[in-house]
């Protein structure tokens, strides 16, 4: 069997018992909602967009990344291939060619 893991989360008074409280109302225990979360995000590898952490633009993480890059530097990779290999060792043979 899988060894457990534990999760302790700090939560203002009020909302902890009105969350409670609609957990009771529909009878879900917060250990069956933050498994049900744990399982949706290991399904789908992100977070549900229904919670208020979730990304407010549909983009996931990854390509909110990826903006943030092609803004900054203007060039993005997006699939590191055997030419981009080359070219990053023709830069560092010029750049640090007589060191090594």
């Amino acid at each position: 069997m899988e060894a457990a893991a534990t999760i302790n989360v700090r939560l203002p008074e009020g909302l902890k018992q009105s969350g409670s409280m609609v957990l009771e109302r529909n009878g879900v225990s917060p250990t069956d909602l933050v498994r049900s979360v744990y399982r949706y995000m290991d399904r789908f590898q992100e977070v549900p967009t229904c919670l208020d952490v979730a990304p407010q633009n549909g983009e996931s993480i990854y390509q909110q990344r990826r903006s943030l890059l092609r803004r900054f530097d203007g060039f993005v990779v997006d699939d590191y291939d055997s030419s981009c290999k080359a070219d990053r060792a023709s830069r560092i043979e010029e750049k640090y060619g007589d060191l090594l």
